[in-house]
């Protein structure tokens, strides 16, 4: 009767430990498949606010170069004048250091004078792609 005992004890030990692997590698799975969509969803949503962020930057600029009738030299000079209360910090590099496009403006900007010093446009300075292939720092 010991052995049998001893027999059916080692069943219940190696049914349990299987359940429990099993148990196990289920949690695992699901913990990827999770995390996967989550940062998928994390990227879309830095994303937005960059987007949001590029938008917030381009108005500022637009409407110091209007209400100044000449364009800012830097981040800081929309700040201090007031547009921005501060440098927003870029999404995809997770700094604020924003790349400011010097060259001549392009029809559609609010005054198109070669005249004016400064930057009329900015970008992310990432060279990462977005999810549908374009360069953040074409955006």
């Amino acid at each position: 009767m010991l052995v049998s005992e001893k027999a059916e004890m080692k069943l219940r030990l190696k049914s349990g430990t299987s359940i429990f692997l099993v148990f196990f590698g289920l949690i695992a799975l699901i913990l990827l498949a999770t995390t996967r969509e989550t940062v998928r969803v994390s990227r879309r949503e830095r994303e937005a606010t960059l987007r949001t962020e590029l938008r917030t930057l381009r108005d500022a600029i637009d409407n110091y170069t209007l209400d100044k009738q000449r364009r800012p030299e830097s981040l800081q000079d929309l700040v201090d004048a007031g547009y921005l209360r501060t440098i927003p910090i870029d999404q995809i590099t997770g700094r604020p250091d924003w790349e400011l496009d010097f060259d001549s403006p392009t029809l559609g900007d609010p005054v198109v004078s070669p005249d004016l010093v400064g930057f009329h446009d900015v970008h992310s300075s990432s060279g990462q792609v977005d999810l549908s292939g374009s360069a953040y720092n074409t955006w």
